[in-house]
């Protein structure tokens, strides 16, 4: 129960940083401290294209499972949106190192990284 507390608290602190100060290009359109983060162990994320390639303006949605060991054990994420990329399966999941080892920081790292990881080589289905 006390893992569960902590896990707990420290989802509510990484959540309440990623709606003061959100990765670029990223939104949480479902994460409101008004709401008391109900749900904190799935995350809907929204990234937007990259500026200036065939992407721009194109909005990418990704979901995040939160494991009951996390920080200890990596988040699940995959892409909601249907997109062709070689490191992304027909399912929506990620083939990302970051995304299989235990996080170095916090939930903002992960989207950060992905995003960046990712900036020109997503294609839209």
């Amino acid at each position: 129960m006390a893992q569960a507390a902590r896990l707990n608290l420290r989802m509510q602190k990484e959540l309440k940083l990623l709606l003061t100060d959100p990765p670029p290009g990223a939104s949480f359109p479902f994460l409101s401290t008004d709401s008391g983060f109900s749900s904190l162990s799935f995350i809907d994320v929204q990234i937007e294209g990259p500026a200036g390639s065939v992407y721009a303006n194109g909005i990418f949605r990704i979901k995040i499972q939160i494991p009951d060991r996390y920080p200890f054990q990596p988040p699940s994420v995959t892409f909601a949106t249907p997109i062709y990329h070689p490191n992304i399966d027909n399912g929506g999941r990620i083939c990302l190192d970051i995304l299989k080892s235990s996080p170095e920081g916090c939930m903002a790292t992960i989207i950060k990284h992905f995003n960046s990881a990712n900036k020109h080589r997503i294609v839209a289905v």
